[in-house]
Order: structure tokens, then sequence, then C-alpha cells
């Protein structure tokens, strides 16, 4: 299917389309999750300190803006490459009609000229930029990766002013991008063969307890609805170590679902990350991972296998869990997620929480558990001290539509041993956020400063206003 594709779509460079660069990395790794593309057009850069050979003026100006076309381009998100060896996290191709060579070489040479340098040196870049936007061969009719690794990136625009002005401190590295490029076109069975290696390895450490230290691996997680008709969970993993060791280079992560009734395995992801361990100075000496799996309804066994292979440590996590069934055309709600923080996108990337680079922020789903700006970490332990916050997130389905607006109220109860503890006052959601227009996600926050230590109920109550239809969904937690 891929390969008809591909040569229904990239024909137009005189070669089958399997035989072209875009086609082959999409047969290698499928479509990619976005596609941003620019026909060509005018590029606009300012050269600081230009000398008479861009500056015909003869008056001695602090910069003088330059144009030059830019040829047809196409820049591919891809949110996860497989079993990638250097890149995993968010990914980016940058197809252009461009010699991606002569960028290299281009950027080099006039990088090592700064604004403030004589001007016989100012002339030598001058002329090395004249030749640049004035030289056709620039620009092929084969569509080359210009760029690939990280998104550091917008667009074809983007990449070539960083090259004009380097201050901007988005280099391209010939070499990385070979390694991304490698990435990119390992074939599906070197892949295979390399995450069932990880897998056995994996495996006969913890069947042999073959290791000199343990990582604590403390899990949070939830249930949502899948629009496939499945469940997928969130899941968020602490990951501890000892201060006294050094932080390994790499880590590998396998989260797998188990059925309790076949034992096969329904869902998995391996990765390879790469942490930021644990220095007296970080923050609990923890290093955070999130993922997600999706699985039809059923009993299991979540488990999950941190391992790092300099040190021998390793870190096992397993519980038995119900997946509930989510699916439903009548008003209901889904189950009750109680997390331990809740934070902004920006807070989130400074502390690594997911495998993208922390100065890109994508609008994808590049978090396990994420709402409009906010990125929410379930609980392992639902344990809150006093005076904390706690923040819960619940689904709502099917609420009755008046002009395509919902009317649901939704209230938080808290009760201990005593009886009633803590009541917030009903709200108002007439919003959706479904992508199918059925589904209200909906994350609140409550304090827990009045409440004295110990166990509680958390019961959450929604009423479908224009029916009078209410639903209920508990859960528990403790305070200490």
């Amino acid at each position: 299917r891929r390969i008809r594709y591909v040569n229904e779509r990239f024909d137009n460079e005189g070669k089958p389309g399997w035989k072209t660069l875009r086609g082959q990395i999409y047969i290698v790794n499928g479509p990619p999750d976005d596609v941003h593309y620019s026909y060509g057009g005018q590029q606009k850069v300012s050269v600081p300190n230009p000398t008479d050979v861009l500056n015909k003026t003869g008056l001695g100006l602090p910069f003088i803006d330059i144009q030059f076309p830019t040829p047809e381009s196409e820049m591919w998100i891809y949110r996860r490459i497989a079993g990638s060896h250097y890149f995993t996290s968010y990914f980016c191709v940058l197809f252009s009609k461009i010699d991606s060579n002569e960028i290299y070489v281009f950027q080099k040479n006039i990088s090592r000229i700064p604004p403030d340098a004589p001007r016989d040196l100012r002339a030598r870049r001058d002329l090395m930029i004249l030749e640049f936007i004035t030289k056709q061969s620039y620009f092929r009719n084969d569509y080359q990766i210009l760029y690939a690794g990280e998104p550091r990136f917008r667009d074809l625009e983007d990449l070539l002013d960083s090259i004009f002005h380097s201050s901007h401190g988005n280099e391209i590295d010939p070499f990385s991008v070979n390694e991304a490029v490698a990435d990119l076109l390992r074939s599906t069975g070197d892949r295979i063969e390399e995450q069932l290696a990880r897998r056995t390895r994996m495996e006969e450490l913890v069947r042999g307890r073959v290791y000199y230290r343990t990582l604590a691996v403390e899990i949070g997680f939830g249930f949502l609805r899948d629009l496939s008709g499945q469940v997928t969970l969130p899941i968020h993993a602490e990951i501890s170590g000892s201060t006294d060791v050094p932080a390994p280079r790499v880590m590998e992560t396998l989260v797998e679902l188990v059925s309790a009734e076949s034992g096969r395995i329904v869902a998995e992801t391996q990765d390879q990350i790469r942490p930021k361990l644990w220095s007296k100075t970080s923050a609990g000496g923890k290093t955070s991972y999130q993922c997600k799996l999706s699985a039809p309804p059923g009993a299991y066994r979540l488990r999950v296998i941190v391992a790092e292979g300099d040190n021998k440590r390793i870190g096992l996590w397993e519980k038995d869990i119900a997946v509930p069934n989510l699916s439903t055309h009548d008003f209901g709600v889904g189950e009750i997620i109680i997390c331990q923080q809740v934070l902004s996108r920006n807070e989130a990337n400074k502390l690594s929480l997911s495998r993208s680079r922390p100065d890109w922020t994508p609008a994808g789903e590049e978090y396990a558990l994420a709402l409009d700006d906010f990125v929410f970490i379930p609980s392992a332990s639902r344990k809150f001290r006093r005076g904390q916050n706690l923040t819960a997130l619940i689904e709502v389905y099917n609420p009755t539509l008046r002009s395509k607006s919902p009317s649901v109220q939704l209230q938080a109860v808290c009760t201990g041993r005593g009886g009633r503890a803590l009541s917030t006052a009903a709200r108002e959601l007439n919003y959706l956020t479904g992508k199918t227009g059925d589904m209200i996600v909906y994350g609140f926050t409550v304090p827990l400063r009045d409440l004295d230590p110990g166990p509680y109920d958390f019961l959450v109550r929604v009423t479908d206003t224009p029916t009078g239809r209410v639903v209920e969904k508990k859960a528990e937690f403790e305070v200490w």
C-alpha cells in the first residue's frame, strides 16, 4: 500500500516514487504525523556591516537586506521514530531542492567571519553570499534531505535565516543529520531484531535477578476512551536511583500489557531515554518518563521494566489491572484520574517530562496526558501532603446538546471517616473538547489544606442539566 502511494504521489522527479528519498522514508516509516509545504518564494535576510560587494550605495549602512529565490520544500514531522538509535523524541525531516553539502560548506565558511571582522574578511564573506544567492545549481530537480533530526526549524526559510545569522544558535551539523537519516532509513527487520534483543536481555535480567543495584519505579496511570473503541492508558513513570552512582547515558524501558486470560502481550512500547538523573541538585533525584498504551477492555497485568546497561541496575513494577469498557451511547462518565501534579506545557518541557526538546512545543500529543495547555501527572500512590492540591481529570460522554452546546454540572465531594469533609460548588460545563463532538474532558483542582490526615473517598457527581440525569464516580486518596 505504501509503495503504491509513493509511486503515485512522488512521480515528479524523473524516477519511480519508491526510488526517491521521500518515497523511501515514507515506505519505511509510514505517513508523517504532520506535513508543511512550501512552494518556493523570496527569502529575505539581513547582512550586518556589509561591504561594497553587497552595498552599492556607498553609504556606511549597519546592515543590508538581500533577497533570493527559494525552491519548493516539504517538512515532515514524526512524533516518534520506532527503534531509532539517535533520536527518540519528535523528529523532523526537511526536504528541499537544494544541495545539502553546499549548504553545509556555505554555513561553515560564513560563520567563521563575525560582523565586526576586518573589511577584507567581510568582503570575502559578502562574495560567498553573492555567489550563494546567484548560483542556480543549488536548486536541483530532486528533493534532498536538507535537515533531519530534532525539530529546530519551522520551515526552509527559518533554516536559511539561521545560516546567515549563526548567532541564533540553530546551526546544522552534517554529522548529526547523517545519524538522523540513518535512523530514518533503517529497515523494519533491523528494528524488530534489536527490539527482540533488548526485550530478551531485560527479561533475563528480571528472571535471573542478575544486577547489582535496583532502580525504584513508581507508576501512575489512568483510562481514557479511544476513538477506535479501545481504551488508552496514559502512563507516567518516576524512576529513582542513588545519588552516589553516576547517571546512565541511556536507559531502556519496556512497558507492556499482558492478558490475564491468554498470557499474551496485547500492547507494548519500548524506548530508550536519556535521563537527567540523579544529581543531588535535581528534584528528588528522579527522571520522568511518559508513554501510552491502547487495549480493549479486560483483565491485564501492567508491567514496566527499566534497565541500564552500564551499572547493571534494573527496576521492575507490576500490577494486575482491569481496563474498563468506556464505550457508551448514553450519558456517562469515565474513570477518575487522580493526578499528583498539573503543569503548564512550558513547565513540563523544562522538567523533560516528554521526549520532546525543551524548546519545541508542538500542538501534538507529545505528552501521555494533556489538556489544552496543561500536562497532568497521574499519581501512583494517591497520597497527598496536607495542604497540597489534588487535581483530577474525568471524561463526560454524550451530554445533551442545545444549539450545539452541552449543559453539564460537575461537583466533587471528599468524605472521611467522620462524614462529609469537603464539597466543591457545582461547576457548569458548557463546552466540548472531544474530537467527535460527543465528549467533555474536564480537569479541576481541589485544595486539601482543610483536611485532617487519613483516608478519604473522592466522589465526582456529574449532572446532565437538561435531562436531570446524574452519574457518579468514586476514587480514593489519602492525606498525611
